[in-house]
């Protein structure tokens, strides 16, 4: 992640965040280090691990456990869809791994500005 971003991370802990696009994640920690592995931090870049809690029960945040599509099962793989809506819960260095971790929780909150933000897109 760029170091601009991570910081802008940081300071908006307690805040809403919802990627551009499809977001892919492994159920697995063991296959996330694995990709993380080469990336390095520099004064460029950060690298971090996003740790997320979801809610099956929400109604706006949809995701799926796609290993059994997927040309490797064992990575596990789960896909939120465009328009998941995360709450930063908090930023914190995992000295165990050597990297920065970012918590983040699906939320249904701000659903109704997504919905309308997608419309205006389509437009």
């Amino acid at each position: 992640m760029p170091t601009e971003e991570f910081e802008k991370v940081k300071r908006n802990v307690g805040n809403l965040i919802s990627p551009n696009g499809f977001f892919s994640t492994s159920r697995y920690l063991n296959i996330v280090l694995g990709f993380i592995a080469g990336c390095e931090s520099t004064a460029e870049k950060i690298a971090v691990l996003f740790e997320i809690t979801v809610d099956s029960q929400l109604d706006s945040v949809i995701f799926a456990d796609i290993h059994t599509y997927s040309r490797m099962p064992e990575e596990r793989e789960v896909l939120f869809s465009l328009g998941a809506v995360f709450i930063i819960t908090h930023v914190k260095y995992n000295s165990d791994i050597n990297v920065w971790k970012i918590y983040l929780k699906a939320t249904d909150e701000g659903s109704k500005q997504k919905s309308e933000y997608l419309k205006l897109i389509q437009k």
